[in-house]
């Protein structure tokens, strides 16, 4: 049985093209998000203009979620595009995607390797329990949004009584190889 606890004074942070981007999880431990070595990253990150242009990963699946403020984002030629609500949407799209920002927020991310693993991001309210069984490749890390606070469970039972809004992200390897 595995869990880490984490805090926001913790986590790695750095610069990109619109804003700051922290780091909350990144498997394996090892890897670093600019060699793109991960299986799996969770951030958070600010959109601190009024237009960006996202990083284009072609080796993953993106999700995102606004945390505060909006994002409207068009992939590619613009054909395909969405609004995101304030912890209401999750929006999957392919890293390959040319992707345009239009807004100023602050985003919940999970970045995971095609092919190499599956995942899943949802919400979770103040005074819900979440129970949870991961396995040997499965992760599950909650991220309480107003604190900052991270937990990362693997191989075991646990229920959680959420204390804070949180985001939950659910993680399963398909291959623990860098694909």
């Amino acid at each position: 049985m595995s869990m880490i606890n984490a805090d926001k004074n913790s986590f790695n942070i750095a610069v990109w093209a619109g804003g700051k981007t922290t780091e909350i999880a990144i498997y394996p431990k090892t890897a670093r998000y600019a060699d793109r070595d991960f299986l799996f990253r969770i951030s958070t990150s600010t959109v601190e203009l009024p237009e960006s242009d996202f990083t284009v990963l072609p080796d993953y699946i993106r999700m995102i979620a606004v945390i505060d403020g909006d994002m409207s984002l068009s992939h590619d030629d613009g054909t395909e595009s969405c609004t995101l609500k304030p912890l209401e949407t999750v929006h999957t799209f392919d890293g390959a995607a040319n992707t345009h920002c239009i807004g100023r927020c602050s985003d919940l991310n999970l970045m995971i390797r095609k092919g190499a693993a599956e995942g899943s991001m949802c919400f979770a309210e103040k005074g819900d329990t979440l129970k949870f069984k991961p396995s040997g490749n499965e992760h599950i890390v909650v991220y309480g949004i107003d604190t900052g606070r991270s937990f990362q469970l693997s191989n075991g039972n646990f229920s959680l009584n959420i204390d804070e809004r949180s985001a939950v992200f659910s993680i399963k390897l398909i291959t623990d190889r860098k694909g």
